[in-house]
């Protein structure tokens, strides 16, 4: 895939979309090793994600099971930082290290993790959501 060049005899809607385009098409390799290890991460509780947008209304108490994040950060968080090329902490593992460690590999694909407060039960549910940028802001 070619590399998105302006032409101003063309509206602004489709350049920033053929810039969507690419950004998606570049980050494929970096998307799939971050479903991967989503999905590993995710095995015990037998939940399973076709895509991230998938990802919706996961409970707090998912991401800070203290066993679950020392097991699967050692086993897989090390191979994931070297694939995505970023840097991260992981020797002190603790209750919210799973959160700041996925919300570091979703931000080099241009993803979040957004936590929602249930107002009716009280509790958090976290979802991950795509940021999209636009060649209006930029």
């Amino acid at each position: 895939m070619e590399i998105p060049q302006y032409d101003p005899k063309r509206p602004i809607i489709e350049f920033d979309f053929k810039v969507q385009e690419y950004l998606s098409f570049i980050n494929k390799d970096k998307y799939d090793i971050v479903l991967k290890f989503i999905n590993k991460y995710f095995e015990k509780s037998k939940l399973t994600f076709k895509s991230l947008l998938s990802v919706k209304n996961i409970p707090e108490y998912y991401l800070t099971d203290i066993d679950n994040n020392t097991e699967i950060l050692n086993l897989y968080g090390s191979n994931t930082l070297k694939l995505l090329n970023i840097e991260f902490d992981l020797n002190d593992i603790n209750d919210s290290t799973t959160i700041k460690f996925l919300s570091t590999i979703l931000k080099t694909i241009n993803y979040k993790l957004v936590k929602k407060k249930i107002k009716s039960t009280d509790s958090k549910n976290n979802t991950i959501t795509k940021i999209f940028y636009s060649v209006n802001k930029i």
